[in-house]
């Protein structure tokens, strides 16, 4: 009988892209804007609790980081602290007067596998976009193949067609993909398609796969779904 794998106690962002099919970007913004929190490891250190009558102790655990203290790490590469929190409990701790910054570097950042498991509670869709790409959905024919225009894409066995704006908002994903910049406005995706729709939602809102296609961050921008194939002629063959 095999054994199982032990849980694990954490994942760096290196390890979420590709649990995730994520890009770096993502990750970043979700820890910004704290949707994801992330942690740090401190060592054993004398510390002060300050949130009850001030007193020395020793301490060493995760510490949680917030949004902007992220945005900062993200900026600089390292960030200097004398205040945190750890990740479990109401506690909060100050570093003693003569002690110096604790220095936490960017490739500290963890997120606990406590705090995975909350955020794929709470946005089952990360989850739902690994599955489509694993190898046994793909077996099944669960794959997303498309025409090298992008008028009509094939999902889980049932073919779907898309109307000549729709299909230039999506070569245009593609393109970006292509380009390395998948990430893209709604409002200039519509433009530059010549849609004279005012939302993605309302262009493909007759579309029962669209969503399976085009992922949004819920802030007004889109990327083509890391499971769609770019077709290299895209752009040449929607002209």
């Amino acid at each position: 009988m095999s054994l199982e794998f032990p849980e694990r106690l954490f994942h760096t962002l290196n390890d979420l892209e590709r649990r995730w099919s994520a890009d770096r970007s993502d990750i970043r913004q979700w820890l910004i804007g704290s949707q994801l929190t992330a942690a740090v490891w401190l060592p054993v250190m004398t510390v002060i609790d300050a949130s009850s009558t001030p007193a020395f102790e020793h301490w060493e655990g995760y510490i949680r980081f917030s949004g902007p203290q992220c945005r900062r790490l993200f900026r600089n590469g390292w960030i200097p602290l004398r205040e945190f929190i750890p990740f479990e409990g109401e506690r909060n701790f100050r570093l003693p007067e003569v002690k110096d910054d604790v220095i936490v570097d960017l490739d500290e950042l963890v997120v606990l596998e406590t705090e995975r498991r909350r955020f794929e509670r709470l946005f089952p869709g990360i989850t739902r976009l690994r599955k489509k790409v694993a190898p046994e959905t793909a077996a099944a024919g669960g794959q997303v193949d498309f025409d090298p225009g992008y008028r009509s894409v094939r999902i889980a066995g049932r073919t779907h067609r898309f109307g000549p704006i729709q299909a230039g908002v999506i070569a245009l994903l593609a393109e970006a993909t292509a380009r390395g910049e998948p990430w893209q406005s709604g409002k200039a995706l519509l433009r530059d398609a010549g849609s004279e729709c005012f939302s993605m939602s309302n262009l493909f809102k007759r579309h029962p796969a669209w969503r399976e296609v085009i992922e949004s961050d819920r802030r007004g921008f889109y990327r083509l779904s890391p499971a769609v194939p770019v077709a290299p002629s895209s752009l040449a063959d929607r002209a």
